[in-house]
């Protein structure tokens, strides 16, 4: 079988997250090419592995600027699976540069340092053409999903009578009991609007002594 998955890691640094996809790969028994090129210092040889693999999905593992999976994605139409590293400010310049790609070039972006998720959609992906891969892992037990019982449906027919007081009987409220008296709705008092300014000029002190409050001088502009 040949090689499916082209695992890059930008740096060796990255090789921490990069362990995290080929173990998944491993246990479905998925073929993968393990690669180390930076975009930036090696960009001749990132175009190299690109143009030679014959993987058909490609997990690119980059942080900083994570410009890795972006410049893999504008040399080839094969789905390119990008993983930001945390390397500095947790991770988010790396994932933002992955998930910020131009139209048309697409990158298909996992979590931070999400080795595993990358490795799960490249299963995914290559399951669509190739649905052996999805049949077990590397133990070549398959997996058995449970069969869905079929639907029970129901044919609902409404009552063409109305039914009788007796048949509420467990439900006294709809038979005999008397219904709850509707309760009086009292509005709240307003104050009108004249006792409202009224109230407003004048100030209560300390002592009880109603005290007038003073009125600004409209005339004057530096009172405003």
């Amino acid at each position: 079988m040949a090689k499916k998955v082209c695992v890059i890691i930008a740096s060796e640094s990255d090789k921490d997250v990069g362990d995290k996809a080929i173990e998944v790969l491993g246990k479905f028994s998925i073929p993968y090419q393990y690669e180390q090129a930076s975009a930036h210092r090696e960009p001749k040889r990132v175009e190299q592995i690109i143009l030679t693999t014959d993987a058909e999905v490609f997990i690119c593992i980059a942080g900083l600027a994570g410009a890795l999976p972006g410049y893999v994605a504008a040399l080839t139409n094969k789905p390119v699976i990008g993983v930001p590293k945390n390397v500095k400010l947790m991770g988010l310049d790396a994932l933002f540069s992955m998930v910020q790609m131009p139209s048309g070039i697409p990158v298909a972006t996992v979590g931070i340092d999400n080795g595993k998720n990358a490795a799960y959609l490249a299963i995914r992906i290559l399951g669509l053409k190739y649905p052996e891969v999805l049949a077990g892992e590397a133990s070549g037990n398959p997996i058995s999903y449970p069969s869905s019982s079929p639907l029970q449906t129901y044919n609902f027919e409404p009552p063409t009578s109305s039914p009788s007081p007796s048949s509420y009987a467990a439900f006294p409220l709809f038979s005999s009991e008397p219904s709850a008296p509707t309760p009086s709705y009292t509005p709240p008092q307003t104050t009108p609007p004249a006792q409202k300014m009224e109230q407003r000029n004048h100030i209560v002190g300390d002592w009880g002594v109603e005290v007038k409050k003073k009125e600004k001088a409209r005339g004057d502009w530096l009172q405003y």
